[in-house]
């Protein structure tokens, strides 16, 4: 009954344009008069071509790409905290288990992330260090499909010999809005309250993420937004959900935006960023820098530029995003200037996680070692 329930709540647009059809055919052979039957035909053979494009999309979609269900603690409901800060925190304390499984069931990973004070626990961080290295960013920062001792941070400090007291405040789906909002709120409360007296920072960076900062992406709805006004960075509440119930149901609300012919063609999370998007992430990042740095604090960006992670966005735009970066003075290290064949399809196994597409412990091991001998020989 689970298997029947959960086909039915996954295919319930397809479902439903069936039920639709059969009822107007039915209608239709029925129908006494010709034009009234001729009606219901024709909108019976709309609702059918409707039928065929969303299955042509299913079929398409399995076939390039496989299907990944998550299991553990991660997918049980709590660990996703509401924010009114950021949109969405972590618990503040927990050990969350993750385990994702390709769907044929094969083991994609198995890991535990420990959270502190609602950041990922780095495990060689120096508690007695009045040095901190601040880490922000998405999953990539986070270590997202890897163990505590394996993320970017864990491994810039052990080749900084555990020097600093790392901030790890990474997390699944943030950008860079979210960056400035713990900036401007909570960052100098937390380096106060560990008694920092001097700090380094990093924000990971994926094209991706100029579309987070607008709000394009359904699991952010609540995030922290910024608009430019009169070319002035200001922030504006937070993202709001843009689409109406469909007659007044949210049943048939999420059976529409489940489809894949909604997500293919009206999705906003399908939608280019815009000049205007672009200008906005760049703003929010030098806001970033600009808080940062009157606090003695220097801000350095590191680009995770693979092929896969510039799909949404024209090449031209992200050229202007980091040309912009580069003119404001905020240094930028693309990662496939570290890697040299970071950007190989031919060799991605080596750097990502099979199947799931996140940087593998090998990747955060190269890239933290660079940071780290960037940091040392610009302090010689």
């Amino acid at each position: 009954m689970e298997v029947i329930s959960e086909f039915m709540f996954n295919y319930r647009y397809l479902l439903s344009l069936i039920v639709v059809s059969i009822i107007l055919i039915i209608c239709a052979i029925f129908s006494r008069k010709t034009i009234i039957k001729q009606i219901f035909y024709n909108l019976s053979s709309i609702i059918i071509a409707l039928i065929f494009y969303e299955v042509y999309l299913n079929i398409r979609s399995d076939t390039h790409k496989e299907k990944a269900y998550n299991l553990g603690s991660y997918s049980k409901g709590d660990y996703f905290q509401k924010s009114s800060l950021l949109g969405y925190v972590p618990k503040p304390f927990a050990v969350v288990t993750s385990k994702k499984y390709t769907q044929n069931g094969i083991p994609i990973y198995d890991v535990s992330y420990t959270i502190k004070d609602g950041r990922r626990f780095v495990p060689n961080t120096n508690n007695e260090s009045t040095k901190a290295a601040i880490f922000f960013g998405c999953s990539i920062t986070f270590g997202e499909g890897v163990p505590d001792s394996s993320t970017m941070p864990f491994y810039f400090n052990e080749f900084a010999g555990h020097r600093y007291k790392v901030f790890d405040y990474g997390f699944h789906g943030y950008g860079p809005h979210q960056m400035l909002a713990i900036i401007e709120s909570k960052l100098n409360g937390d380096l106060r309250n560990n008694k920092i007296s001097k700090a380094i920072a990093f924000y990971s960076c994926i094209p991706d993420h100029i579309r987070r900062c607008a709000g394009y992406n359904k699991w952010d709805l609540d995030g922290p937004r910024y608009e430019l006004v009169s070319n002035k960075l200001l922030k504006a509440g937070r993202f709001e959900k843009s689409q109406k119930t469909i007659l007044n149901s949210v049943w048939l609300t999420e059976a529409w935006q489940s489809s894949l012919t909604y997500k293919t063609l009206f999705s906003p999370e399908r939608k280019k960023p815009t000049h205007y998007d672009v200008l906005r992430t760049v703003a929010v990042i030098n806001r970033s820098k600009e808080i940062l740095q009157t606090n003695g604090i220097s801000l350095t960006i590191i680009a995770w530029d693979s092929q896969r992670n510039s799909e949404l966005i024209d090449k031209k735009e992200l050229d202007f995003f980091y040309s912009s970066l580069l003119k404001l003075n905020i240094p930028v290290w693309f990662v496939s200037n570290i890697i040299n064949d970071f950007q190989d399809e031919k060799e991605r196994d080596k750097y990502f996680i099979k199947n799931d597409g996140h940087p593998n412990a090998h990747s955060y091991e190269l890239v933290a070692k660079f940071i780290q001998h960037q940091i040392k020989d610009s302090t010689k």
